[in-house]
């Protein structure tokens, strides 16, 4: 409970909205990271058979 006290206490309302957004982002871009991987061992699959 103090850890998150002090990491957020200190965070201008701006800066926390920032970093959600940041995380926001971080999130979406692994989403199509993942789905990219998916496509790609599908197209391989096919190729093996």
């Amino acid at each position: 409970q103090t850890h998150k006290n002090a990491t957020y206490g200190t965070m201008t309302e701006e800066e926390r909205k920032q970093k959600a957004g940041a995380l926001n982002k971080n999130c979406q871009v692994s989403k199509i990271v993942l789905k990219n991987n998916a496509v790609l061992k599908s197209i391989v699959s096919l190729h093996m058979q």
